[in-house]
């Protein structure tokens, strides 16, 4: 498929993105994680006077998750059933949320328990706990706690346990971006990448400026560059929230502070001034690789393309 990057242009710099070297955890993984995280905060909220933070709280974990599933899943055709299950637990959480009452929340809970069993097995995780079966239809349900938390902290483990392997053009420095969904236009694509990769969206303040296609031959197009425009200057406050975003929390099996990340394959973000790019972007860095599965290569052939195109120099 082709792949579709973004670019984002901050007066004369631009923001570019340095890829981890090994990952363990990505978006097949963050579904269920954090579908399980939501169930237990609304276990929780059906006794607490905090039921409206933490009922909103659940919801923004579960609109990631449904994210996290449509970047992992979303061309798997299997898989339609978790995704739908993960957006209608989205969905019902959401208008629990707006009802505000315990009676709701009751409602809603059921199909978060399905899509928390539905994403684990998806996810390839065979030993979970069933969750959502059979339906609850006598409230309070005796053990409803305990069982969310036996289930997260097997799911935990298991995550904790899955071997590193090697991130696609380990260590270099890139651009956010990846294949383009069947039918999807390129620029959403870029928009959607980004987004899932450093967990801040690219809204429409960002004004898209260049569309190039690159490839080896008229009418061949292997990968789409899209350009935009920051709305306002991306300075050194607005690079260490970006950043702060990916940092891992080793308490969470190293999963990134921002649960919006769903592709968790960047270690961190850089601005580059356009008159140095390309003696960074498209450059082969000096890594250390550990003894891990080889997951990708180290080629980074398309982003020296991309740095001649940013420069304004000629592309061969």
């Amino acid at each position: 498929m082709t792949q579709a990057y973004a670019a984002v242009r901050s007066g004369t710099q631009w923001l570019i993105a340095r890829k981890r070297v090994t990952n363990s955890w990505w978006s097949s993984i963050a579904t269920p994680a954090l579908v399980v995280e939501a169930a237990a905060l609304l276990a929780a909220a059906l006794t607490s006077p905090a039921r409206a933070d933490l009922t909103a709280q659940a919801g923004t974990l579960l609109v990631d998750a449904a994210a996290a599933a449509q970047s992992a899943w979303g061309s798997t055709p299997a898989a339609a059933t978790t995704l739908n299950a993960v957006r209608d637990a989205s969905a019902q959480v959401a208008t629990a949320a707006g009802a505000d009452t315990v009676q709701a929340l009751q409602v809603a809970l059921p199909s978060v328990l399905t899509a928390a069993d539905r994403a684990s097995r998806t996810a390839g995780f065979a030993a979970a706990t069933p969750l959502g079966t059979p339906p609850i239809t006598v409230w309070p349900d005796a053990g409803l706690v305990g069982r969310i938390a036996a289930a997260q902290l097997a799911l935990e483990t298991w995550i904790s346990q899955r071997p590193e392997t090697l991130v696609n053009q380990a260590g270099q420095w890139a651009l956010p971006g990846g294949r383009m969904g069947l039918g999807e236009a390129a620029e959403p694509a870029a928009r959607r990448e980004f987004a899932e990769e450093t967990g801040t969206p690219l809204g429409p303040e960002f004004a898209r400026f260049a569309l190039v296609e690159f490839g080896p031959r008229p009418g061949r197009v292997s990968f789409v560059l899209v350009c935009f425009d920051a709305p306002l200057e991306v300075d050194a406050g607005t690079l260490a929230t970006l950043n702060a975003n990916l940092a891992g929390r080793p308490a969470m099996m190293g999963r990134p502070t921002a649960t919006s990340v769903a592709d968790w394959e960047l270690d961190r973000l850089q601005l580059v001034e356009q008159a140095d790019i390309c003696n960074v972007l498209g450059v082969q860095q000096s890594v250390v690789l550990p003894q891990v599965p080889q997951a990708g290569s180290q080629s980074i052939d398309w982003y020296a393309a991309i740095a001649r195109y940013i420069a304004g120099l000629p592309v061969p």
